[in-house]
């Protein structure tokens, strides 16, 4: 763990107080916050029960049947922050993390690759590490856990209540696309996924999710193809957010409960303002995703 980030755990129960009070003098107005998780290995499954229980008691959770309606049309009185759930990169973990989520009623997004799917063990253990963890980790060095959901584990995701969405057919920064490859990479894992699951995919979440990972070309051809996008770009989904420039908080299940909270509650939007400046100004250069 590295210093800046001891720090941060640190300093996470004093912030988390200070933004609490803070809100009770100047509340936040209501919205949807997106939340994003990863893998679920281990102990991880656990800790996301803790993490989702008192959003569950408390009436806050969404589905993303739900969510898609607010987000179409928001309602007008929006006093009231909603959460919604979702998984990147369609790991294996994931189906235990999909099967707690139902036992708890809660309904949440996956977001899957279906290029990688088909791929031989070895060869999907590469592209889990080039294009997943985009070179950081050598494939060797992979927990031996780490797989990719297959068509059959995602059809019982399906069937537990969930959504799929894509991720992207290879999950590439798509950015480093154009022409063909760009819309190959965006539209066609729409089309495989459909002519594998059987449903209707309207979400989408491009691949690492920054603000450098995303372009003016790349949100047209998502526009043009999706309902939805959720970036990985901090902050509140209130009225006039596009649809195509979601914003969603990444949450790190193995980070101190006080730290997890102070993200979940909006305490990092701050840092993140230049970013969603960018965000709806790429999306503003797109006219099909400012049109629907």
């Amino acid at each position: 763990m590295t210093l800046l980030r001891r720090m941060r755990y640190a300093l996470a129960p004093f912030l988390l107080v200070g933004l609490r009070l803070w809100r009770c003098v100047a509340p936040q107005p209501g919205g949807l916050r997106i939340l994003i998780f990863h893998d679920t290995l281990g102990r991880k499954v656990e800790e996301l029960g803790r993490f989702v229980s008192p959003l569950a008691d408390s009436g806050c959770l969404v589905s993303p049947e739900t969510a898609a309606a607010r987000l179409s049309a928001p309602p007008e009185d929006t006093a009231a922050t909603a959460y919604l759930l979702t998984f990147d990169d369609g790991l294996a973990s994931n189906l235990e993390a999909a099967r707690e989520l139902a036992r708890r009623g809660i309904k949440a997004i996956f977001f899957v690759c279906p290029g990688l799917v088909d791929l031989a063990p070895a060869e999907q253990r590469q592209a889990i590490a080039d294009n997943i963890f985009a070179g950081r980790v050598r494939s060797e060095a992979l927990d031996p856990a780490t797989r990719l959901l297959t068509w059959a584990e995602i059809g019982e995701i399906q069937k537990l209540g969930h959504t799929i969405g894509a991720h992207g057919m290879t999950h590439q920064r798509l950015t480093a696309l154009s022409g063909d490859a760009l819309k190959t990479e965006i539209e066609r894992a729409r089309s495989v996924l459909e002519a594998n699951t059987g449903g209707k995919v309207d979400w989408y979440a491009y691949s690492f999710g920054d603000i450098d990972s995303i372009s003016a070309q790349a949100l047209r051809i998502i526009s043009q193809t999706y309902a939805f996008c959720r970036s990985g770009v901090r902050g509140l989904n209130a009225a006039g957010t596009g649809r195509w420039a979601l914003r969603a908080e990444e949450i790190d299940l193995l980070a101190p409960a006080s730290y997890r909270a102070l993200v979940s509650l909006g305490g990092l939007d701050m840092r993140y303002r230049d970013a969603r400046r960018r965000l709806d100004g790429l999306l503003a250069e797109s006219p099909s995703g400012m049109s629907r």
